[in-house]
């Protein structure tokens, strides 16, 4: 990744938000701002080192608008008859981004699975005051759902499993792990696109506060829980478990989250729902809250929930949850429903301990 700057301003070209563009050329103007940067690294935007302060013009056509999340937006631009995507922000602070994006693809095996970033710097912008121009890796996972081909499913699920193992071997920080943050291509290979988190390092992170759109109880109630050198790094689980729900079943997570919250009168939206969740499955594993303890903040939570919702101490609700865990017909001959609640059932306990990824794996070495 190279860091420059861009000072043109280029807000009037990105206000639309519509799928298509119309001729819409413009002009980047970049320069070199980062004296202490490695001016030998080069890619096929910027294919000569730049002197410092030096500035280059490149021609680029913004294509579409691929889309937005609470940080920023996507476009999808071509450079030199190559397409890539520019995404503009409020939070992706160059020097930060540049040590994030290196921890990444400098962890053994990783580097597959990161999208190609090729420059990032801050723009002059009157909102979002930071861009990134990355290699155009395809769709968003969830947006090709569901998948028919039973050759490009494995391979996706195989992919996932390897992301996750990764990132818990090197402690890398996934900050907001998510189908909608992972691209894929017509060959089915997956990277991740939403890398930036704000902290004190990148190798392992430290005093990391990170985004969480399906979180692990621990993550939102034990402070640095992520710096602690005996935690497994579990917290990843949870929006696994989510992203297989979304892959593999008939109806959609949030669909079934939305449905057992009615059924039980559990007044909670689909986020909130996915902690009571986790803690009737640790109470469809234990009989007593022993194992859960020594996670303090946990098992407070853990007590205040239960005393609002006592359904969820009743293994009628875990049951039922597991129970409409139904898996699409065209993947039962490759994964039945039996296994697939048992691969989920191990993913999403309220205590991190319980968690294990390993009938998931078992799974993966079966469908070879």
């Amino acid at each position: 990744m190279i860091l420059l700057d861009i000072i043109n301003n280029i807000d009037d070209n990105l206000t639309s938000n519509t799928s298509s563009y119309s001729n819409n050329n413009i002009i980047l103007k970049f320069v070199n701002k980062y004296e202490n940067q490695n001016n030998n690294i080069i890619n096929n935007i910027i294919d000569r080192p730049l002197l410092f302060n030096e500035i280059i013009n490149i021609k680029c056509s913004i294509c579409g608008f691929i889309g937005s999340g609470s940080y920023g937006k996507v476009y999808k631009i071509k450079i030199k008859n190559i397409y890539y995507a520019l995404k503009i922000s409020v939070n992706e602070e160059p020097k930060k981004f540049l040590k994030r994006y290196n921890s990444f693809i400098d962890a053994q095996d990783m580097e597959r699975y990161v999208i190609n970033i090729y420059i990032a710097g801050k723009i002059n912008a009157d909102k979002y005051i930071y861009y990134s121009i990355m290699e155009y890796g395809g769709k968003n996972l969830k947006s090709i759902i569901p998948i028919k081909k039973i050759d490009g499913l494995q391979s996706i699920l195989r992919q996932l499993h390897n992301i996750i193992y990764l990132c818990s071997k090197h402690k890398l920080v996934l900050t907001d792990f998510k189908l909608n943050n992972i691209v894929v291509n017509n060959e089915y290979r997956l990277k991740l696109i939403d890398l930036y988190i704000d902290c004190n390092s990148y190798s392992p992170c430290k005093e990391c506060k990170i985004v969480k759109t399906y979180s692990a109880i621990e993550i939102d109630k034990i402070k640095y829980i992520l710096d602690d050198i005996n935690y497994n790094q579990s917290y990843l689980y949870i929006p696994l478990a989510i992203g297989l729900i979304d892959l593999l079943c008939i109806n959609s997570a949030s669909s079934i989250f939305t449905n057992i919250a009615n059924e039980f009168e559990i007044n909670l939206g689909i986020k909130k729902i996915i902690p009571v969740i986790q803690i009737a499955c640790y109470n469809y594993i234990h009989n007593s809250n022993n194992s859960i303890k020594k996670y303090n903040q946990v098992y407070n939570f853990k007590k205040k929930i239960e005393k609002k919702y006592p359904i969820i101490k009743d293994n009628l609700f875990y049951e039922k949850f597991l129970s409409i865990l139904e898996v699409k017909d065209i993947y039962k001959k490759n994964i039945s429903n039996i296994d697939f609640r048992t691969i989920i059932h191990n993913l999403i306990s309220a205590c991190p301990d319980d968690r294990t990824i390993y009938f998931f794996k078992n799974f993966l070495n079966k469908i070879k």
